[in-house]
């Protein structure tokens, strides 16, 4: 069921739908960090599964394909669970989001484990790269959109330490 519900057919219509409210509510910084941290996430598992290529456990109970580290369930759970916590909410209600988003990624997780589709360290692996990612990049662009945003502090008109245009352009 959990690994159902993280697959490809629910998935992407799931990442289609919260792209089209992003886009509704106008949060273009979000859903910048919305669409990187998905094609980043991506483009991690197959790149990845190929330098490791490392087998899948035997006996699995559903059917499987390709290199089993790391979890490509994995990864897209935190990312897409977690993204969208990080996506739509903001203040008290993200904590309370967070936790929800991350018990249901961690779900889905050891459910790969316990179809006997991963190895445990694969499903870890995907867990923390998938979680990784949706936390660093929304937070990587708002800090860089901070920074450019925020006029230089006293301390450094002060000291001259603020970019001063050439002396040989005219005023």
């Amino acid at each position: 069921m959990l690994s159902a519900l993280f697959g490809t057919a629910i998935d992407w219509p799931l990442r289609a739908r919260v792209t089209l409210l992003i886009v509704a509510r106008r949060r273009w910084l979000a859903l910048t960090a919305w669409a990187l941290t998905v094609l980043v996430s991506e483009l991690c598992i197959g790149t990845i599964k190929s330098l490791i290529d490392r087998p899948r456990p035997p006996g699995s109970l559903i059917a499987t394909s390709g290199a089993s580290y790391p979890s490509g369930h994995a990864i897209a759970s935190a990312v897409t669970a977690i993204g969208i916590v990080m996506a739509l909410t903001t203040g008290r209600r993200r904590l309370r989001w967070m936790i929800t988003a991350a018990i249901t990624a961690a779900a889905v997780a050891l459910s790969r484990t316990y179809l006997s589709a991963h190895w445990l360290s694969d499903v870890i692996g995907g867990s923390l790269i998938g979680a990784g990612l949706a936390l660093t990049i929304p937070e990587a662009l708002e800090v860089a959109r901070d920074r450019r945003s925020r006029p230089p502090s006293r301390d450094a008109r002060l000291t001259g330490q603020i970019a001063r245009p050439p002396d040989d352009i005219a005023d």
